[in-house]
């Protein structure tokens, strides 16, 4: 499928592929890319293994200062109840 179409988006920021694009690529979600100013990439996301997968690269960086603070100190300041 090397073909290209020229699309607009709508008023509302919303795209339309065309129904030739959908069919070739047989997907419902996307992750879109954007690879520059003038470029995008849209990439089928395929299931719930892809969706795991980038869940697990998410790295956290936690507050330094409150390491070493122990949680059950300050848990009745949210709400914290022993169960």
């Amino acid at each position: 499928m090397g073909d290209s179409s020229i699309v607009r988006m709508d008023d509302r920021g919303r795209i339309t592929l065309p129904a030739e694009v959908r069919k070739f690529i047989g997907g419902k979600v996307f992750k879109i890319e954007v690879t520059g100013r003038d470029e995008i990439v849209l990439r089928v996301v395929r299931g719930k293994e892809e969706v795991i997968e980038n869940i697990e690269k998410i790295r956290l960086k936690g507050d330094a200062t409150r390491r070493t603070v122990d949680a059950s100190l300050v848990k009745h300041r949210v709400g914290g109840v022993k169960v």
